[in-house]
């Protein structure tokens, strides 16, 4: 014998709807009386805020986005209230829309005060954006356009992974110093933790043995920066910083692998 969907009990549905983005969540929710009983679930619309910055990869506004970034989940459910997260989510919805639009409408117009030759890279889902130059790393709010954190390398740097590596409040970058070819990795890690007490710090690898050229393919995990070359792979343990940077030949096809799955 058939059943509805609408019968089915209330913690498999509840279950269900936690995979469904936010503008499915919303439709979903209004197909009957039933179903919009649904909506006062706090987890609902939380697990929905969740795939936004985590599977969807776009910003929340904040103050969600700081509060996903210090709390865990019980602790958002017992702080947060449901006309809150409500609130939010139905928000979210508005801004995609919008984004997806053939014609998305900019709500407000800012501009960073940046060098002109500075490169510029956006973390995802966290309203930050970080620019180098010559030794200079700078982080920045886009909701206020202000410079929240500042780091000075006396050295020649250059951001080589993109896009960031994402973790738990961090942001992750591999970079490399040098002119003309890479002297040393370095790993860049922005701590958004704390939105109020930003950071940048950075671990500098002992001197690349070798001369290769910037054209070569850099990857970065939470352990490990390197790149691959023609015939080998040069990584650097960033758990252990003491160590020297290990050069590994390898065989062509495998370069190829590797590139397929960990390359920028």
């Amino acid at each position: 014998m058939s059943r509805s969907f609408v019968e089915l009990p209330q913690d498999v549905l509840l279950e269900l709807l936690k995979h469904l983005d936010v503008e499915d969540l919303i439709n979903f929710l209004s197909l009957c009386r039933v179903i919009r009983e649904l909506q006062l679930q706090k987890s609902l619309w939380l697990y929905a805020l969740v795939r936004v910055r985590e599977v969807q990869m776009q910003p929340l506004p904040l103050p969600a986005a700081a509060s996903l970034d210090t709390l865990s989940l019980q602790e958002l459910l017992d702080t947060l209230s449901l006309q809150k997260l409500q609130h939010t989510a139905l928000q979210v919805n508005q801004i995609m829309k919008n984004l997806k639009s053939e014609n998305p409408r900019p709500v407000r117009i800012r501009t960073l005060s940046v060098e002109r030759e500075r490169r510029l890279f956006c973390i995802p889902a966290a309203n930050l954006a970080v620019t180098h130059g010559l030794g200079i790393v700078d982080c920045w709010d886009l909701l206020t356009c202000q410079r929240v954190a500042h780091m000075e390398i006396r050295m020649f740097l250059y951001i080589v992974t993109w896009p960031c590596l994402e973790e738990e409040g961090k942001a992750i970058f591999g970079a490399a110093i040098g002119w003309g070819t890479p002297e040393h990795l370095v790993a860049i890690c922005i701590d958004y933790r704390d939105r109020a007490n930003l950071s940048i710090s950075h671990l500098i690898s002992p001197a690349v043995q070798g001369e290769y050229s910037y054209n070569i393919h850099f990857f970065i995990t939470t352990q490990v920066v390197g790149f691959v070359a023609r015939s080998s792979i040069v990584s650097w343990r960033m758990d252990n910083p003491n160590n020297g940077v290990v050069k590994t030949p390898v065989d062509i096809p495998s370069i190829r692998l590797i590139n397929f799955h960990v390359g920028t």
